[in-house]
This record gives structure tokens, sequence and C-alpha cells, in this order.
């Protein structure tokens, strides 16, 4: 059995509540180890997300500036949740890990009555470690 270190369940602890019941209960059982990287954001991390790509090296992950257009992170409680997964201990951004934790929690969410939303089912910009409500 799965459980999430006190770093995540203070980041969980910043989601909405039903975000906080689909994950408690989905990493006891998930047949991928991962944990909670980010619940709540401020304006200014997120921000420094959304330069990605634009004024910073790097890939576009984000189109929410945190200020004019916000993220479902940007609220207390956030409504939004990102996760990484491990690989042998070992943090891995291959999809397939993504993609088996997703259908892990969502199949959770379904048998709580929660609905939520996972961004790799995003059309604009898939966003494997993403789920909202």
């Amino acid at each position: 059995m799965n459980y999430f270190s006190e770093i995540s369940k203070n980041k969980l602890s910043t989601c909405d509540e039903n975000l906080q019941k689909v994950f408690n209960e989905a990493i006891k059982e998930c047949p991928i180890d991962f944990s909670i990287s980010y619940g709540h954001r401020t304006p200014e991390e997120q921000n420094k997300l959304f330069k990605q790509g634009r004024s910073v090296p790097g890939r576009i992950v984000t189109y929410c500036d945190g200020y004019e257009k916000k993220s479902k992170h940007n609220y207390l409680p956030s409504q939004a949740v990102d996760i990484v997964c491990f690989k042998n201990h070992k943090v891995t951004w291959e999809p397939e890990y993504y993609k088996r934790v997703a259908i892990h929690v969502l199949k959770v969410a379904t048998e709580l009555g929660i609905k939520i939303t996972w961004g790799g089912n995003f059309s604009k910009l898939q966003d494997l470690p993403h789920f909202q409500i």
C-alpha cells in the first residue's frame, strides 16, 4: 500500500475537500507510486510557469498567467492538483505512468461520486500530471 509523505499531505491540504478525498483514497491501492507536486499556487508561482516557453527557455506548460487569467490552482482551496509519478523510486515523466495513475484516480473518483477532469484529456494542451474539479 502506498501513502503520501508529509510534504504531499501539506500540498494536498490546500485543495478542495473533494480532491483531498479522491487522492487520499487513490494513493492507497494505486499501481503506480506518485506524490503531490502542487495544490494551491500563488499568482507569482503561476506566472513563473506561464513564462516558460515564452520569456524563459522551456516548453509551454500553461496558458494561465495567474493574474489576468487564473489557473484552477490559483484559488484557495485549490480546484486542481498536480502529481509526479515514480519509476523505481525515481521521478519519471513517461506518459504511460501518468495514464495508469489517471485511470485509477478517475475510477476512485467515480466510486466516490466526485466528478474530476484529467489534464491528459484536454484538447488544447495535454497536462498529464493535472487533475481538477
